[in-house]
């Protein structure tokens, strides 16, 4: 895997099946502004790819950047996986695959099952 930035809060890598986001964050909430970073970021060096994130420690994500997330990935037809930490993490990503109506993302707790999950066709 091909590291393509390394930003202050977040590193991004390139697979040829799947970019993957790893947040490097711990205990932060994560702002509308970020999202609109990082998602630039994704959409520049993907070509649309998958996406696997790989939340941050403890971190959560703001009512307005989550609304700009499920706006920027509503249409879109790749895959995307969530790698969580915790229960809250859990509740807002389950709420957010709810919102979306998408079978194309799903939660995980382990990255080797994700990774899995998302490299097949």
């Amino acid at each position: 895997m091909k590291k393509i930035i390394d930003a202050v809060d977040y590193k991004i890598y390139l697979d040829e099946k799947f970019i993957k986001i790893e947040d490097k964050r711990v205990d932060k909430t994560i702002s509308k502004k970020e999202i609109d970073l990082m998602m630039s970021d994704i959409i520049e060096n993907s070509n649309l790819k998958n996406i696997l994130i790989k939340t941050g420690e403890n971190t959560l994500i703001s009512s307005d950047a989550r609304k700009q997330f499920i706006h920027l990935t509503k249409k879109e037809s790749y895959k995307i996986g969530i790698i969580i930490h915790n229960l809250t993490q859990r509740i807002l990503v389950n709420f957010t695959i709810r919102v979306l109506k998408r079978n194309e993302m799903k939660l995980f707790i382990n990255e080797k099952e994700a990774i899995q999950w998302i490299s097949k066709n």
